[in-house]
């Protein structure tokens, strides 16, 4: 049997997959009150609280970390700014101070044989501004958009530039007058996924990540990031998703309460700003399917007013989905049992990972890692 540990367990989206399997948690870890109510009346035990706050002594041995952790933000340092102040600069430095910290500190104490991280899929953009890239005064990042608008065919904004010069091979960031090799390095990791990954090589893993749509899983396109790593040379083969695409009928309820149809105040007003909305050239606004299509991402929000995903409905304004078509949407068994509140159940499952799509990839980790 393998041993594994929840952090930012949320309700538990990630940890279903292994109990089925086999696996013993030993551990779990969520800051907010009202999932880990809901975590305990599904598996029996409270998550403790904030991990900032344990030691990592406090945390038991195990072979897997299971982490979906809030997406964070790494401040660059530059290595000559951290020596002159006699501090040290190396991976975890990098790293001090956000929540994937939590997570490496762990790593570094238990060296578990296997993690598996979940995200959202923004975590590939994000990055640290040019401006605080150690070595990075106003004069080299200047050169470096005047470089990089002159190679590109169109007319570009600075904000497309910046993006442009991130995601630039060394080679060609090498071109630019004062640009290094040294500097190179450090702009491509100023993206968050580029650091991540070395933090985590860093720390003797074996990593990869890749974008996943759940849309095979349940009809809902939710695309998140996924990074497995294994502490002994493994690389971790992400399996095939199953050749099936639900429709939004297979998780409908019959005889839904009419609590959940919305309101003529509420549908005139979602009418009303997605034309205003259309006008300004935008594409905000209400999104209504019928029983024959997938949904877009059910969002953490959704207990406001439904406006993310309408169900069309004959000869009456649409409707919400219920709680437990959400909890459906997500990839949850109907056994699992929601917390008692509508507004904090619809909170945590569009916070939640789509549980059905993790116990595909938690099935390809027990195989590849050989635990019986």
């Amino acid at each position: 049997m393998f041993k594994f540990i929840d952090l930012f367990s949320g309700i538990g989206g990630l940890r279903i997959g292994f109990d089925k399997l086999g696996g013993e948690c030993l551990f779990s870890s969520e800051i907010d009150p009202h999932a880990r109510e809901t975590y305990r009346i599904n598996f029996g035990e409270e998550p403790h609280g904030n991990i900032k706050k344990i030691s990592a002594e406090e945390v038991p041995k195990h072979d897997l970390l299971l982490a979906g952790f809030p997406c964070p933000t790494f401040s660059i340092a530059g290595v000559s700014k951290l020596s002159s102040m006699g501090r040290e600069h190396g991976l975890l430095d990098d790293t001090r101070g956000t929540l994937f910290f939590e997570i490496c500190r762990i790593l570094k104490h238990h060296n578990p044989r296997v993690f598996l991280l979940e995200n959202v899929k923004g975590l590939l953009s994000n990055y640290t501004p040019l401006e605080k890239v150690g070595g990075l005064g106003p004069k080299k990042i200047e050169s470096l958009l005047q470089h990089f608008k002159k190679s590109r065919s169109k007319r570009v904004d600075e904000k497309a530039l910046r993006k442009v010069i991130r995601y630039a091979s060394e080679e060609e960031l090498c071109k630019v007058k004062g640009i290094g090799k040294v500097l190179a390095k450090r702009i491509q990791e100023s993206r968050t996924i580029v650091k991540m990954m070395r933090t985590l090589d860093g720390l003797g893993y074996t990593a990869d990540w890749k974008v996943i749509n759940s849309e095979n899983f349940v009809p809902q396109r939710r695309e998140r990031v996924f990074i497995v790593g294994f502490n002994d040379g493994t690389k971790f083969e992400f399996p095939d998703l199953p050749d099936n695409l639900p429709m939004l009928r297979d998780i409908l309820e019959k005889n839904v309460d009419s609590k959940y149809t919305i309101s003529d105040h509420l549908w005139a007003y979602h009418q009303d700003r997605k034309r205003k909305q259309k006008e300004k050239g935008h594409g905000f606004g209400f999104r209504i399917f019928n029983e024959d299509q997938s949904s877009g991402t059910l969002p953490k929000r959704y207990y406001k007013d439904g406006a993310d995903i309408l169900i069309e409905q004959e000869g009456q304004n649409p409707r919400k989905l219920t709680p437990r078509e959400c909890a459906r949407l997500m990839g949850f068994p109907d056994d699992f049992k929601l917390n008692k509140s509508e507004i904090q159940a619809y909170k945590q499952l569009g916070n939640a990972v789509v549980a059905s799509l993790v116990s595909h990839l938690a099935k390809a980790i027990k195989e590849q890692a050989e635990w019986n």
